[in-house]
């Protein structure tokens, strides 16, 4: 259970932090324009847009964040920001104004994570408190004990082997 809850604060971890990482650098750096949306599929997985970067036109998907992008239609125009540095890195201007941390990815993973380790804790503090109480469990037999300890139970000397 308590690697799952490590699995799942990964995923939560890889979701969040280039999402917020890609925010922080376009709110510093980012240039706002204007893109029309050229291609849009059913998923949304992607959407593409098209905007003029120095008089240059720029054709480039829209970066998710979280593993969600916005909806939009063919032929909308839509206020992106990107960074000058990198014009394939264009985002909504919605989303680097106010990013949607609320979104599903991010939420499910984050309970998935807070469940996950709240039930490793119970286990961990249920055996412990058993273990408290009740002791160790008796071996099941003599077989599954060494040699050694199942003659000295028994009252007979041990004999260790030793190299001369």
């Amino acid at each position: 259970m308590l690697g799952v809850s490590v699995l799942a604060i990964g995923i939560f971890l890889g979701l969040l932090l280039p999402a917020n990482s890609l925010v922080d650098d376009l709110g510093d750096r980012g240039v706002t324009t204007s893109a029309v949306v050229t291609g849009v599929d059913n998923k949304p997985e992607h959407v593409k847009v098209k905007f003029k970067v120095s008089g240059k036109s720029i054709q480039t998907d829209l970066q998710d964040f979280a593993g969600m992008r916005p909806e939009a239609s063919v032929g909308e125009n839509l206020m992106v920001v990107f960074d000058p540095r990198d014009p394939k890195r264009v985002l909504s201007q919605d989303w680097v104004d106010e990013p949607p941390f609320l979104s599903f990815p991010i939420l499910g993973t984050a309970l998935l994570a807070l469940l996950c380790t709240a039930m490793a804790v119970a286990v961990i503090l249920r055996r412990r408190w058993y273990l408290r109480t009740f002791g160790s469990p008796p071996l099941a037999d003599a077989k599954t004990q060494p040699a050694s300890e199942s003659k000295e139970r028994k009252g007979e000397a041990a004999t260790h082997l030793t190299k001369p």
